[in-house]
């Protein structure tokens, strides 16, 4: 959103088909900006928000104003026509049922079209960390997951999405295989979790990258073994 001209400009030159999603902390996104990317072409926005409550969601971006700008941008781009979800980094700290039902309830109330639950990894702020899930921690979001998205109770409840579930039985997402990450250098990587540069896309065609990060595949979940060249 620093260079939202930019992206109006990728937006309106791509292909229509082409599903443009913005992932965000809602930093910048006005309603007026919103309209922008809208008109554009942009179909939906996601969200970061990682608590329900301001104190605990700003001490985790670490920033005073990380909750204002996240709960303005859903309304906003509810307000003008985008689909809307949330994203949240689970952290040992926020793992119980009461705290992910409590989240999904006020997902409800900003009128979300779905949550995304994100795994922690060691980058960022959490560089260095032991953020690891334990088995059980999984276990249990494996169980939310098909409770939340099956039950009638929850039909009117925001989607839950969870891409751990899918990962842990067919393999990477990511990793060249349906995605990879280019950073702000066009430096290449299997993730935006799993950074390691394997290569430069100013450098190199990303034709010629491509095999080299799915064979190095994903240091969390299996490489298809059909992906594999």
């Amino acid at each position: 959103m620093m260079r939202l001209k930019d992206l109006l400009v990728l937006i309106e030159n791509a292909k229509r088909e082409t599903d443009f999603w913005l992932l965000t902390s809602g930093y910048e996104l006005t309603y007026d900006n919103a309209r922008k990317l809208k008109k554009a072409g942009l179909t939906g926005v996601r969200i970061s928000l990682d608590h329900w409550d301001l104190e605990k969601h700003n001490s985790f971006r670490c920033h005073q104003k990380a909750f204002e700008w996240a709960i303005d941008a859903a309304r906003n781009s509810r307000k003008a026509g985008l689909a809307m979800g949330l994203a949240i980094c689970l952290t040992k700290d926020f793992l119980s049922e009461d705290f992910l039902i409590n989240y999904l309830e006020y997902a409800k109330f900003l009128k979300a079209s779905f949550i995304m639950l994100l795994e922690p990894r060691e980058t960022g702020h959490l560089k260095n960390m032991d953020v690891r899930l334990p088995e059980e921690s999984m276990k249990f979001l494996d169980e939310f997951y098909l409770k939340i998205n099956s039950s009638r109770e929850f039909k009117k409840y925001p989607a839950v999405i969870f891409p751990g579930y899918h990962q842990r039985r067919v393999g990477c997402f990511g990793a060249g295989i349906r995605y990879l990450y280019v950073d702000s250098e066009g430096s290449a990587h299997a993730c935006p979790f799993c950074q390691k540069k394997m290569g430069n896309c100013l450098e190199e065609d990303l034709s010629a990258i491509i095999p080299g990060i799915i064979n190095q595949g994903c240091f969390i979940y299996s490489t298809p073994e059909t992906a594999k060249v």
